[in-house]
């Protein structure tokens, strides 16, 4: 096995280029490396993972004027493997969490409105890919405050491997409404909508377990209309 970086590259980078986002290249360069072994190892690989967000909270706080810095590290869900599917919200190649509800909304004039798993988003196969997760927070202060996220996989979802479904890919709104990824001024009231990717699925779907497939509809992994889109059956 060779490999090759060669200077200039997202890998092997020269200055100035800004390497500020450098952690998304372990989240993507796996799984080059997966699909390039598939056909060889089929068995001890992987299927894309829906990585890690980064969201950043700033502003002064309403009751003292004291400035905050909230960071904010959401997981998608993990790629399925030839024996296991993927778990949800566990990002790889690394197992950080993301910060909790209460601190967040302790040390942001904010509120976390719902924090949910997202039904269908992880990728449909023989193993399911792992489900994203869909966090909703609303400005509740009297100051608007400014948001950074840095999103990932939300133009080319996590992908599947040997006939496994891609996860699905990520959305990022503010009032219901697309915006751009650049930092944003929200006001009062506004709630923005982070929907992290789902993990690619692993083999044909249509050789999954059906006591599984079960257990995913009644527990609203998969709905059932997927559940007969993907996998052939809905009962």
């Amino acid at each position: 096995i060779t490999m090759s970086a060669p200077e200039g590259s997202a890998f092997n980078t020269r200055i100035p280029a800004a390497v500020k986002s450098r952690s998304k290249s372990s989240f993507h360069i796996h799984v080059a490396i997966y699909g390039a072994l598939s056909s060889a190892i089929g068995d001890r690989i992987q299927a894309g993972s829906g990585s890690f967000w980064a969201m950043t909270l700033h502003g002064t706080s309403p009751e003292d004027g004291s400035t905050f810095n909230v960071h904010i590290l959401p997981n998608g869900g993990k790629g399925a493997t030839a024996t296991t599917d993927g778990l949800p919200t566990v990002a790889f190649p690394y197992n950080g969490t993301v910060t909790p509800v209460e601190i967040t909304e302790n040390q942001a004039p904010i509120l976390i409105e719902r924090k949910q798993l997202v039904a269908d988003s992880g990728g449909a196969g023989r193993q399911r890919g792992g489900l994203g997760q869909e966090i909703a927070m609303r400005v509740v202060g009297d100051r608007p405050i400014v948001a950074s996220l840095r999103p990932d996989k939300v133009r080319f979802p996590p992908p599947g491997v040997l006939g496994g479904y891609p996860g699905a890919a990520g959305t990022f709104s503010v009032n219901g409404h697309a915006v751009p990824i650049e930092p944003l001024q929200l006001a009062p009231g506004d709630v923005y909508v982070i929907s992290l990717p789902g993990g690619g699925g692993y083999g044909d779907p249509r050789t999954r377990d059906p006591a599984k497939l079960l257990e995913d509809i009644e527990a609203g992994y998969v709905t059932p209309e997927r559940a007969a889109r993907d996998y052939g059956r809905a009962d």
